[in-house]
């Protein structure tokens, strides 16, 4: 066959081959563990490799970031080389195609468990007469506590939300940056307008002090663990949880639409992280416990899928 070279040929288009419709589809699995700016759609990623390469050719991604042409290069029984000057790009790459022992992760998870939870939720009791709850969420705006949430019964099936009371605001108040006998980054961020870092602001301030305390906490137990690869596991897991319990989750009050209109939500709703770094008006401060154990979770169950798969 003779290809015309004149004719400017692009990746949706070959004319040795029939063209494909690609639909990109949502992040599931493995792609659903850790979040990443700029994540490419994996199965047309994976359509590129197949089209260009063959079995047990190499695949360069001198920008790496997520590690999607990695992990699909791998997947599709080539040889990979992944490259990014970004070293969470490899971190979460590593680990995004790490077999892990998932029976080994339980027993470890549980162990962690036991240490460090009741620590962690008791930063965060909700204190009602003579009982206790544990809070789960938290909205503040403009610097002030204004709301609570928390579940009233065993099953954790009600939710409450409720003003703070004055116990819940002299909780709160009694943790301070200063007062962390754990380590955390006092760096002050790089200067760049396209992701609103500003060389005045401190990474630990995209943090409320109580769930700053909590995640150094957390974090300083994960360091004692003795297995590398088990780990720089539940490392993943915690930088994947990290970013939902910061300050930069906003609050959503209008979702949907109705009549053509946005419409207001009858009670405030958990939205995503902000692009960038910067702290929202109005924001959650979620329980650290829950981010960390919730994302496991997710994490340990798309693992599963890899024990067994050959590469």
């Amino acid at each position: 066959m003779v290809i015309d070279m004149n004719k400017q040929l692009t990746l949706f288009e070959d004319e040795t081959k029939d063209k494909t419709n690609h639909i990109a589809e949502s992040y599931t699995g493995i792609y659903a563990m850790h979040k990443y700016w700029s994540k490419k759609p994996y199965n047309i990623i994976r359509e590129f490799i197949l089209r260009y390469t063959e079995k047990d050719e190499i695949v360069l991604d001198p920008f790496c970031g997520s590690g999607i042409s990695v992990t699909e290069s791998i997947f599709t029984e080539r040889k990979a080389i992944g490259i990014d000057i970004n070293p969470s790009a490899i971190f979460i790459t590593k680990q995004m195609i790490n077999k892990v022992p998932t029976k080994l992760i339980q027993k470890e998870f549980s162990k962690l468990e036991s240490e460090v939870k009741d620590v962690i939720n008791s930063f965060y009791i909700v204190r009602r007469g003579d009982k206790k709850f544990i809070g789960s969420h938290f909205i503040w705006e403009s610097g002030k506590l204004t709301e609570i949430w928390y579940k009233n019964d065993v099953k954790n099936r009600t939710k409450i939300i409720e003003k703070p009371t004055e116990d819940d605001l002299n909780l709160v108040s009694s943790f301070s940056y200063n007062k962390i006998p754990y380590y955390y980054p006092k760096d002050r961020f790089f200067h760049n307008s396209r992701i609103n870092a500003n060389r005045e602001s401190h990474i630990y301030e995209l943090f409320t002090p109580r769930n700053l305390m909590a995640l150094s906490l957390l974090m300083d137990r994960i360091e004692k663990i003795e297995n590398n690869n088990v780990r720089e596991f539940f490392k993943f897991c915690f930088t994947a949880s990290v970013g939902q319990a910061s300050r930069m989750v906003f609050v959503v009050k209008r979702r949907g639409k109705f009549n053509g209109k946005s419409r207001k939500t009858e009670r405030k709703e958990v939205g995503s992280w902000v692009i960038g770094y910067w702290v929202p008006k109005e924001h959650f401060e979620i329980n650290v416990w829950n981010c960390f154990e919730n994302r496991y979770r997710k994490i340990i169950k798309a693992k599963r899928g890899l024990e067994y798969k050959k590469y």
